[in-house]
């Protein structure tokens, strides 16, 4: 059960979920929810107790250190990251409730996505840049629903170059920006897919195919991943669906698709409209959707890519349930993600000049523009960092609230105090009935 430093008034600390907008990381949620709990009444003895347990640090040392730091943060993580592309529930672990975030790596997500036939990109979703250009003609809704059959239950899946993971002690994501290869094949992992339904096959939609093409280089390099991940996962014709029994009878399934699709060159397609793909999915932890929406597209002989995604539910929170709290009940306005297209744009930050290629922050040291092009379900990876606050350079934040005081006065802080003290007494009764 979750323990609060307040000897009177709601508790402040344990797990509740917030609905993700489209155009912001889930780093940035916290970075944001961190200036407005800081500057809410609610946080005050919080906050205060968390200033006088640093003063009786033993360590003179730690303890200098720690005063030096102009700004006390509330103690946030989160339990699954989601990129900015998507949307949906991202839970908040904040105080002591940040140790109850690797419990949600056990359960199931629900998601919708939507994916476009005809292209796929470097990073499996709308934000990269082409790599492959095929024909979709030929596919049908019936199609679609027979090969969908080859990703349900047990699978063995790829993650995507473009992903958060470690491998020898660097991002897959890092390999695949600088072309170097990869010191072995990223290796597949067996996931679960207990619901994977296609809700509609639409060919009037306002989606369009990315423009921007990836390097020559960058192609090559796709393609030797996707040749890896193929020998990997032991992707053939579909005719048949290999199966593999272990010595209990139990079997699991590794989805066989067709060969490399047809590519096209981009001159040679007309003005038809490639069609959209909404599905929805109940899958376990660590899985990609990303990854799905790829290898259906060379399961149905095509090329595919993810041009939307909402989780709807991650274990007990759920989009519209009163743990889960809306976005714009905090008062925050959003900027545009600035790499719709695939273009790299900067941003100044702190004593840095506007970059070419991402964003330079304090003293003009270079920031990646994706700091976590990584899990889509977000199976909390690296990225579930629980002393985030404790490291965060202070000026940074010094500047990031002067934006989110003026963003966040629009609306009173009441709406979302109210919402927040009843989420965290859900969790708080959830904790009692599980004893």
């Amino acid at each position: 059960m979750a323990t609060s430093y307040l000897s009177t008034g709601p508790n402040v600390e344990g797990l509740f979920a917030v609905n993700k907008p489209t155009s912001i990381s889930s780093a940035e949620v916290l970075r944001k929810l961190q200036y407005v709990f800081r500057k809410s009444p609610l946080f005050k003895d919080w906050l205060s107790a968390e200033r006088d347990k640093r003063d009786r640090i033993p360590n003179i040392q730690k303890r200098r250190r720690l005063r030096s730091k102009k700004l006390i943060q509330v103690k946030l993580g989160h339990g699954g990251t989601l990129d900015p592309l998507a949307t949906g529930v991202l839970v908040i672990g904040v105080g002591s409730g940040t140790k109850k975030l690797p419990l949600l790596l056990g359960g199931e997500k629900e998601y919708l996505a939507t994916a476009i036939l005809g292209a796929a990109t470097d990073t499996y979703d709308r934000l990269g840049k082409v790599t492959k250009r095929a024909e979709w003609r030929h596919v049908t809704k019936e199609m679609v629903e027979e090969k969908l059959k080859l990703f349900r239950g047990e699978i063995m899946q790829v993650p995507p170059i473009y992903s958060a993971l470690n491998m020898n002690g660097k991002r897959l994501y890092e390999y695949a920006r600088s072309g170097e290869e990869l010191p072995k094949e990223i290796e597949a992992r067996k996931m679960k897919v207990d619901v994977l339904n296609l809700l509609s096959f639409e060919t009037k939609h306002n989606w369009d195919l990315p423009v921007v093409e990836a390097d020559d280089i960058a192609k090559s390099f796709a393609e030797r991943i996707a040749k890896k991940a193929e020998e990997l996962e032991g992707l053939e014709k579909p005719e048949a669906k290999r199966a593999k029994v272990d010595g209990n009878g139990a079997g699991e399934t590794t989805f066989l698709t067709e060969s490399t699709p047809a590519v096209v060159d981009a001159s040679t397609v007309d003005d038809g409209t490639p069609p959209i793909l909404r599905l929805r999915l109940v899958v376990s932890s660590g899985f990609y959707v990303r990854s799905l929406i790829h290898d259906l597209g060379i399961a149905l002989g095509s090329a595919a890519h993810m041009v939307a995604l909402v989780r709807t539910r991650q274990s007990a929170f759920t989009l519209g349930e009163e743990n889960t709290i809306e976005w714009e009940d905090f008062g925050i306005k959003l900027k545009e993600y600035p790499l719709l297209d695939g273009e790299e744009k900067g941003e100044k930050g702190k004593k840095g000049k506007k970059g070419k290629k991402g964003k330079k922050g304090k003293k003009g040291k270079k920031v990646e523009k994706v700091d976590e092009k990584g899990d889509q379900d977000g199976d909390l990876d690296e990225d579930l960092d629980e002393d985030r606050d404790e490291d965060r350079d202070e000026d940074r934040d010094e500047d990031r609230d002067e934006e989110v005081q003026k963003e966040g006065e629009e609306k009173p802080k009441r709406v979302w105090e109210e919402k927040f003290t009843r989420a965290i007494e859900l969790f708080e009764q959830s904790e009692r009935r599980k004893g």
